[in-house]
């Protein structure tokens, strides 16, 4: 390998960093000119974004406790032969996870106008 071989390996890994870096900065300087064309529109959008990803991250970080719960209050119920009663609070505080996991996923329009209209008002 000579030198020059090796300073063109060079500058062609030098200019595969430098496009990558500048392909990542493309979508951070359309997302300032949105944010100064357009705030309102984009602040909800956002808003929207964050609450869809909030209920879908609650209902799937929730299903396998729930399912583990349950799983647990049933073995519980089963080896005593129903002589005592097992906790059923866990059973029920993954359950109410799981929907209002569901209910920021299916309502987050709702949600999103409710929450501009609180901080315009």
């Amino acid at each position: 390998m000579t030198p020059r071989s090796l300073f063109n390996i060079i500058l062609k890994v030098l200019g595969i960093f430098f496009i990558r870096d500048f392909l990542a900065l493309i979508p951070q300087v359309l997302s300032v000119i949105l944010l100064f064309s357009k705030p309102d529109g984009i602040v909800e959008a956002i808003w929207t974004l964050g609450t869809s990803l909030l209920g879908g991250l609650i209902v799937a970080d929730t299903i396998p406790t729930f399912c583990q719960q349950l799983f647990s209050y049933y073995q519980q119920k089963r080896m005593t032969y129903g002589l005592q009663n097992p906790e059923i609070s866990y059973v029920v505080f993954s359950g109410v996870k799981i929907l209002i996991g569901v209910l920021l996923l299916t309502n987050h329009r709702q949600i999103t106008r409710f929450i501009e209209w609180k901080r315009k008002h």
